[in-house]
This record gives C-alpha cells, sequence and structure tokens, in this order.
C-alpha cells in the first residue's frame, strides 16, 4: 500500500509508488562551534537545516483493485522526470485511506535524487527517491516591489556642489522600501 504520494507538476496525476518498503525522514541543524553570550537570541546558536525525505519501494506493472489508477513503472519514470525538469516545489502528502496519520504534510519539496532497478520481479521496479523540503521565505513567495509614484519634481531633488567643471548633482528617488542615491 503507498503512504506517500504528491502531486505531478500538470496537477492532475498523483505520483505515487505502488507500495514503500521504508520511509524515512531527517533534519540535520548546523550549531555554532562558539561560545554564545547570555542574552543573545535563542537562534543565533543554531541554523535549521532542511528535511530529508527518503523513500524506498517498488512499482509494478499488476495492480490490485486498491492500486487502480496508480502510476507503471514507465509512468512513474517519466512524471519522476517532469517532476524534475519543471523545477516546481510540491507538497508530500500521507496517504488519506491509512488508519493513523504517521506522517505530516511536508511542504515545498523537490525531487533531490531517485533512482530504479529490476530485481527478481519481471515486471517491477524499486526505487529510491529522495526528497528535500527546501525553505521558503515570505520574500520568495511574495516578489513584488511597488514604487510610490510623485509627480513633477517631488520625486527628484536635486542639489549642486561644487563649483567649475567638477560640479556633482545628487539626486534622491524615493521608494516605499528604498532610498536610491544616484550620482
Amino acid at each position: 500500500m503507498s503512504i506517500i504520494y504528491f502531486q505531478s507538476s500538470d496537477n492532475k496525476t498523483k505520483v505515487r509508488m505502488d507500495g514503500e518498503t521504508n520511509i524515512s525522514i531527517s533534519q540535520s541543524n548546523t550549531t555554532t562551534q562558539s561560545s554564545i553570550m547570555s542574552g543573545a537570541s535563542a537562534s543565533d546558536g543554531i541554523i535549521e537545516g532542511n528535511k530529508q525525505v527518503n523513500i524506498q519501494g517498488l512499482v509494478t506493472y499488476t495492480k490490485t483493485v486498491r492500486q487502480t489508477g496508480y502510476p507503471d513503472p514507465s509512468e512513474f519514470q517519466t512524471l519522476i522526470d517532469e517532476s524534475i525538469k519543471a523545477k516546481t516545489r510540491f507538497t508530500l502528502y500521507s496517504d488519506e485511506g491509512t488508519t493513523y496519520k504517521l506522517l505530516p504534510l511536508i511542504t515545498n519539496c523537490v525531487v533531490k535524487s531517485y533512482d530504479y532497478s529490476i530485481g527478481k520481479y519481471l515486471d517491477t521496479i524499486s526505487v529510491k527517491i529522495q526528497f528535500e523540503s527546501q525553505f521558503v521565505t515570505d520574500a520568495a513567495v511574495e516578489s513584488e516591489l511597488t514604487p510610490e509614484v510623485k509627480t513633477g519634481n517631488e520625486s527628484l531633488s536635486g542639489t549642486n556642489e561644487g563649483s567649475g567643471s567638477n560640479n556633482k548633482v545628487n539626486k534622491t528617488v524615493k521608494t516605499n522600501q528604498t532610498n536610491l542615491i544616484l550620482q
């Protein structure tokens, strides 16, 4: 039985194995090797790492009734390749048909690596796939910067400094986020 799946890049197909033999989730953080002064922020001593999700399982051409609609080995390989080429992030879901909720939703995942092999079964591939949950800040999600619009000479304030041929004009352009100094 398949426990984990994600939506394909076309958002129409659930990409899943016919059955997982092992699922592991790990996260490696970086901690400071230096002393931390008292009163320092708790976050000063650690940098949170990305979660890694490793899944091993089988994908076969022989399906049970419950596996109807699951991709066959050829379709599975194509769907994984398309997900990598699309360079999109997706959410790993835990199958809603399981009795116990063992895994949380894991968001902003990409396929970090995968391999498959043909073993003792003629109609089945053994798959190992590693997902990485990438840390996405609000800045990466919302990328719109709208400047403050002013009319006439209000948007530029100029001053002449110096004399003779080495005159320099400083102009300040003000936006709602940043002051840009043009010289």
